[in-house]
């Protein structure tokens, strides 16, 4: 049970964030809106890219937006990593506070 009195599942599931902390959600919100936005602006039309910055080939061709796309996209996955690393840490500490092992047996005594 846990502080609420509530019953709580065994198994590292359990372990997760604590109530309250949206740390991790926002970072992971943010993060896929961040990804999304960035590659809906490396899909723009050529006619909306903005400022030529480099032409590559007869075709192909860099542009303001192209590299903002990729900023943005780069700046998602950084912050949905950082949210991924956050609850893994959360899971790791969240099993040394445990009062009672796996196998419902009180830990052993200092």
């Amino acid at each position: 049970m846990d502080a609420d009195g509530h019953r709580r599942p065994a198994g590292a599931a359990s372990q997760g964030v604590r109530r309250g902390d949206w740390t991790v959600y926002l970072l992971s919100a943010a993060g896929l809106f961040f990804i999304l936005m960035g590659l809906a602006a490396l899909a723009l039309p050529s006619g909306q890219e903005g400022e030529l910055l480099w032409q590559l080939g007869p075709q192909q061709a860099l542009y303001w937006m192209d590299v903002a796309g990729f900023a943005v996209s780069l700046l998602g996955v950084a912050l949905t990593w950082a949210g991924g690393w956050l609850w893994r840490r959360s899971l790791s500490h969240g099993k040394g506070a445990s009062t009672s092992s796996a196998s419902g047996s009180p830990p052993p005594a200092a």
